[in-house]
């Protein structure tokens, strides 16, 4: 059971500003475990796996097993990961990841349950400290992508992620493990109707979230 507090001021059940003005989101989904779809040229295959057996421009789904998602290695290694603003061209190091910092994230774990496919989250806390990434996040854009390094494998006519060890965390429009990943604002339940779009839906949640956290909350959530 997560027991890890922050002290800010609340603004939703997962969100609240810090002393500092830094956002902090917490019980963000950064990653699940279950099948992703990749282009052959994005799949890193030092080996030659692939060579001769898929173009560049096919789509191949990469397995990624629940025992490596949550093993203790790959937990670790996103451990205080930074967080930035849209991928970085190359992973991230000690010369340039001062250009790309907004942030971090923290306390890495399993969800407590599965999403609704029945794959499981990789469940993070992040801390916000860049104000054109805070701005992003109040405008709306809250789905997450993890940069990170693996080994190609196979298993009979299955492609697997292996050895798993994370770089940093993104703020992106799309992420490839779905809309679940991603910055919540409430865990309480809203009714919906039927005719709303998810962006109408998304508006309409952090609309009632300003109306729960009064004007003043409101003041400091935006830059």
């Amino acid at each position: 059971m997560d027991r890890t507090r922050y002290f800010g001021e609340r603004l939703s059940e997962n969100i609240a500003v810090s002393p500092e003005g830094y956002l902090i989101c917490r019980n963000a989904i950064i990653g699940r475990s279950g099948f992703q779809t990749y282009r052959v040229s994005e799949i890193t295959d030092p080996e030659g796996l692939l060579d001769g057996k898929f173009s560049p421009d096919d789509n191949l789904d990469l397995w990624r097993d629940p025992s490596e998602v949550f093993s203790d290695r790959t937990l670790s290694s996103f451990e205080g990961k930074t967080f930035t603003l849209q991928h970085p061209a190359e992973l991230l190091d000690s010369d340039s990841d001062r250009e790309h910092s907004v942030g971090h994230i923290q306390n890495i774990r399993k969800g407590s349950e599965p999403l609704d496919d029945g794959n499981w989250p990789m469940v993070a806390d992040i801390v916000v400290k860049d104000r054109e990434a805070i701005a992003a996040i109040d405008a709306g854009e809250r789905q997450l992508s993890c940069g990170y390094t693996y080994k190609l494998a196979r298993t009979g006519s299955r492609w697997e992620q292996r050895d798993i060890r994370g770089n940093h965390c993104a703020l992106v429009a799309t992420g490839r493990a779905g809309g679940e990943a991603r910055i919540y604002d409430s865990a309480e339940p809203m009714e919906s109707a039927p005719w709303e779009s998810k962006q109408e839906r998304e508006n309409r949640k952090t609309d009632q979230m300003y109306a729960k956290a009064g004007e003043r909350s409101r003041a400091r959530f935006r830059v």
